[in-house]
């Protein structure tokens, strides 16, 4: 039972953390902190209204009150004077018998108080019970004590586990567990922060003026958007339907880009064979060029050769002449 109620105690100082977001994300700043110091654990009652802490260390004292308190008409009409019972409460105690029906019965109705009975329940014993008293407030403390460092714990939680990882991602830095109030108040500037991240990044992503839906949740905006891209897409597809080509013609197409593939293939082979012939062609080309050069240069000797032949051949005939 003890863990069952620790888990519900969690959770709710994880509430409480949210709640907190709203002061701080309106700049209210100095209620946020006094709400911190003063009273961390305001608005974070169990079912029966009475703070968690106070009805953890109540049931740390009930067997000392069990084996000790004497719920006799001196010590009632005390717990009366410091409102801690009311006077028909008193009555249904003194109609109890035995020493220990009566305790029990007022531990019941302590149980079933508001919020603040256990200072007031300190104050009143203290005359008659100082050690009941003096226990008392010493797991008060302990556990108010406990209560603020799980709704710290918690609020660490919140962000480090929950909001950070939705909205940066999982490796983003996590915040350290608060120690003060000052350092929860931090912890929750952070979160508003992250919320506020958080909320810019889906109106961007979604398309939408932030003006225009700064009164609706952002689930409502989602499902707008998501309504919209739906019409959108049934639209589409009723284009697409009216566009439809006939099965017979796809197929009569697709074998004609086939076919013009095929050719296309066929084309590439035969440019490649022709550019391969005119390759050989030109360096045939080239062979006779340096045929044709060879022999214009023979030609060449040949003329020379020629010439001197018959130079020297009317030298001759020259000096014969002479001689004769």
């Amino acid at each position: 039972m003890a863990e069952i109620e620790d888990d519900k105690s969690a959770d709710l100082t994880r509430t409480r953390g949210l709640k907190l977001i709203w002061l701080t994300k309106n700049k209210q700043l100095k209620e946020a902190k006094s709400l911190l110091e003063e009273e961390v654990d305001l608005n974070c009652k169990d079912e029966d209204t009475m703070y968690v802490y106070e009805k953890r260390a109540l049931k740390r004292c009930q067997h000392a009150m069990s084996r000790d308190l004497n719920p006799n008409t001196p010590l009632l009409s005390q717990l009366e004077k410091g409102h801690v019972i009311d006077s028909s409460q008193s009555s249904l105690i003194m109609r109890q018998s035995a020493r220990k029906d009566k305790v029990l019965c007022l531990m019941d109705i302590l149980f079933e108080q508001e919020d603040g009975v256990c200072i007031r329940l300190i104050n009143a014993l203290k005359l008659d019970y100082p050690w009941i008293s003096s226990h008392l407030h010493r797991e008060f403390i302990k556990e108010k004590t406990k209560f603020t460092r799980e709704f710290n714990q918690g609020l660490s939680n919140v962000v480090n586990k929950q909001i950070s990882p939705m909205v940066l991602g999982p490796g983003a830095e996590e915040c350290p567990v608060p120690t003060t109030s000052k350092e929860s108040l931090q912890c929750v500037e952070t979160v508003s922060e992250l919320l506020e991240t958080f909320q810019k990044l889906n109106y961007r992503h979604l398309g939408v003026d932030p003006i225009e839906v700064c009164n609706m949740a952002l689930c409502v905006v989602l499902e707008e958007k998501i309504t919209q891209y739906k019409k959108t897409i049934d639209n589409l597809k009723e284009k697409l339907t009216k566009l439809k080509v006939p099965t017979n013609n796809i197929r009569v197409i697709k074998q004609e880009i086939l076919n013009e593939k095929e050719a296309a293939k066929l084309l590439e082979k035969q440019i490649k064979i022709k550019d391969s012939a005119i390759s050989h062609l030109e360096y045939q080309n080239a062979l006779l060029k340096q045929k044709r050069e060879a022999l214009r240069k023979t030609r060449d000797m040949s003329n020379d050769m020629c010439a001197v032949c018959n130079s020297k051949c009317l030298r001759r005939q020259s000096s014969f002449n002479i001689y004769k």
